[in-house]
């Protein structure tokens, strides 16, 4: 069993592995772990593992949180089998959280819906940001911030603007990634028409990720400064 094969199992069961034990005590190192130090650089260097995570559905990257004591918690970043859904797993909480793209009123949507059936959806158009100007990068940071804003309300302790943003920054550029390598059956009304007013395709969402790293910071700072 390989190391992605046994996360998969580690998640599906994870009373079964070591009784009284978190599952982040009894795994390998996290892929990355953000802390608010540079976490752009970081970022920019595991585009390779994110795109093979979406590419393969069941494949896990693990992000760890830090705190300021030191403390890491892991959440479990994958592709939903035949779905375009990015899931996210909490491996100190065992809680899971599916994103994906949706529709609601005139306006599309982030939904955030949990294993027990919840679902909450965040418009894009109740921030204030007009369509007919928003340039791709525009719903890039959009996105991220909405993004950001579920996952502070998922994860449900203090976490520190940066840290939140640079999360909420690799789950949205997933969100991205499976919609260009998803069929167009798999697509929601959402997330078609996200693709059709930003142009977005493979390469382009590869070229985003492989900007200077001041050009990430300086979207990461933009999202923190909101918190």
């Amino acid at each position: 069993m390989n190391r992605r094969e046994f996360l998969k199992v580690a998640i599906a069961t994870p009373v079964a592995l070591v009784a009284g034990c978190k599952i982040s005590e009894i795994l390998p190192e996290p892929d990355i772990i953000l802390d608010g130090v540079d976490d752009a650089t970081k970022i920019k260097k595991i585009y390779s593992e994110i795109e093979t995570m979406v590419k393969n559905p069941g494949a896990i990257i693990r992000i760890g949180l830090m705190d300021e004591s030191g403390d890491i918690r892991v959440l479990d970043l994958f592709r939903r089998q035949d779905s375009n859904s990015i899931a996210i797993f909490d491996e100190e909480t065992n809680n899971e959280v599916a994103l994906s793209f949706g529709w609601s009123g005139l306006s599309p949507t982030i939904v955030f819906e949990y294993k027990d059936g919840n679902m909450i959806e965040y418009p894009f158009f109740t921030l204030g940001l007009a369509p007919s100007r928003a340039a791709a990068t525009d719903w890039l940071m959009l996105g991220v911030k909405i993004a950001a804003v579920g996952l502070a309300i998922f994860i449900g302790a203090k976490i520190a603007g940066l840290i939140l943003a640079a999360v909420a920054f690799i789950a949205y550029y997933a969100m991205i990634l499976a919609l260009v390598v998803a069929g167009m059956a798999l697509l929601s009304r959402g997330a078609k028409w996200l693709l059709g007013t930003t142009g977005w395709d493979l390469d382009g969402v590869a070229d985003f990720f492989h900007k200077k790293v001041e050009e990430i910071r300086e979207l990461l700072d933009g999202v923190a400064a909101d918190w």
